[in-house]
């Protein structure tokens, strides 16, 4: 079965975004891509099978474009599909800060690193 190609996704943790929100939207990916329009997320259809792919899709948008970064996640979205039925959807954020050193070597002979 496939799944509906436009979902409307809002961030329930943010107050402002019941009246906002944008549509995800899936696209094939044999057609041209959509032009992009004010409000709308679109998605290659293979990566949006439901509700949950279509939230962390918007959650992915909200954190690169919406001040997501500023967020504590877990954050709470509203996904309504095509057929009018509404779910609710925890997304968490993975953030891995790796950091690594490595020894530099002394320019020169008269540089002692002691």
């Amino acid at each position: 079965m496939t799944a509906p190609g436009r979902y409307r996704v809002w961030c329930l943790s943010w107050d402002d975004e019941e009246e906002h929100g944008s549509d995800v939207v899936g696209y094939d990916i044999l057609t041209p891509h959509p032009k992009p329009a004010r409000g709308i997320i679109f998605v290659p259809s293979a990566l949006l099978r439901d509700a949950g792919d279509a939230a962390e899709v918007y959650a992915d948008y909200a954190h690169d474009n919406r001040d997501g970064y500023d967020s504590s996640w877990p954050l709470v979205f509203r996904v309504r599909c095509s057929d009018g039925t509404t779910s609710d959807f925890e997304v968490t954020r993975d953030f891995v800060t790796d950091f690594s050193a490595a020894a530099i070597e002394p320019a020169g002979a008269d540089n002692p690193t002691t």
